[in-house]
């Protein structure tokens, strides 16, 4: 229907025939009986809600700006079940957003979306392989994907020509990118004077900068073997040891040192700690307290 127009103006004093009245009437009758269109809406037009059948629209919406909701849902379709193509698998022309994917075939490509940004909810029923492409079908580990019978994927549209997929679950649970938990270690030895005067020993040639340092020390004294075994991270040490001819046959435990031994008469020691991680190795800061004698020979285990 087009803007109405009027067929007969009567003049004055001219006669009005029915025929004429009719054709008027007509054309008002016929346009509105059905046949409006937006040619006959006012831009200005408040219309009423209740007047409007919005309970089913039969075509694309294009909003220009957001869409505030309030206490309200946005119900999605399941789509018809979609054989997989070896190649491209078009998942973006569907009737829902939330599809099974048949079938069991190498997949390169999901198609051209309509726009960039699109959503779509993948069910794998089969074992199909997903080719990862660093730009057209971007896939979560950078590796291409075997899928299980119910698995699941959540990808978006990068572009029109290229898929993101954002999210992806196993059906049984486990990580899709395994976790690689990589320890260095390196054990070596080392020795200490303990009538040295108190400083730091530096130990190098490890290889890496460690993260912590397991350390058995012994000294053969006088009456009894002493020996400590400790462990240190650069910030707290804690060692226990034996009293050795402090006290024989007695052990006890340091919180603040990574070594105590006790190898002479009580008062006369050599403790230490770790008191610097390096890129190389680490530094042992020690202690003496009174005039301890002998050698210390020293175990160690770095750990990365």
């Amino acid at each position: 229907m087009a803007i109405i127009s009027k067929p007969n103006t009567p003049q004055t004093g001219g006669t009005i025939s029915a025929p004429d009245t009719n054709s008027n009437l007509d054309t008002i009758y016929n346009d509105y009986n059905g046949n409006i269109t937006t040619a006959n809406i006012s831009a200005s037009a408040a219309i009423a809600n209740s007047k409007l059948n919005l309970a089913s629209i039969a075509q694309a919406v294009a909003l220009a700006g957001g869409l505030t909701m309030t206490a309200r849902q946005i119900d999605e379709a399941k789509g018809a079940n979609l054989a997989a193509v070896a190649g491209t698998t078009p998942i973006w022309v569907t009737d829902g957003n939330f599809l099974h994917i048949t079938g069991a075939e190498t997949i390169t490509s999901f198609g051209t979306a309509a726009q960039a940004g699109i959503e779509r909810t993948l069910v794998f029923d089969g074992a199909c392989v997903l080719t990862h492409n660093a730009t057209s079908l971007i896939l979560p580990g950078a590796a291409n994907i075997t899928t299980s019978a119910g698995d699941r994927a959540i990808v978006r549209a990068e572009t029109t020509a290229n898929a993101r997929v954002i999210a992806y679950t196993k059906a049984d649970g486990t990580a899709l990118v395994a976790s690689t938990l990589t320890i260095s270690s390196k054990v070596g030895s080392t020795t200490r004077d303990v009538s040295t005067a108190s400083g730091t020993q530096a130990i190098t040639g490890i290889g890496f900068q460690p993260k912590a340092v397991i350390l058995i020390a012994g000294i053969a004294a006088a009456n009894n073997e002493a020996v400590s075994i400790g462990v240190d991270d650069g910030t707290t040490g804690i060692c226990i040891f034996n009293g050795g001819n402090d006290s024989a046959n007695t052990w006890g435990f340091e919180t603040a040192k990574s070594i105590s031994i006790h190898p002479s008469a009580a008062g006369n020691n050599a403790t230490a700690s770790v008191t610097t991680l390096g890129a190389d190795g680490f530094t042992l800061t020690w202690v003496k307290t009174g005039s301890p004698t002998g050698t210390y020979n020293i175990g160690y285990l770095c750990i990365k």
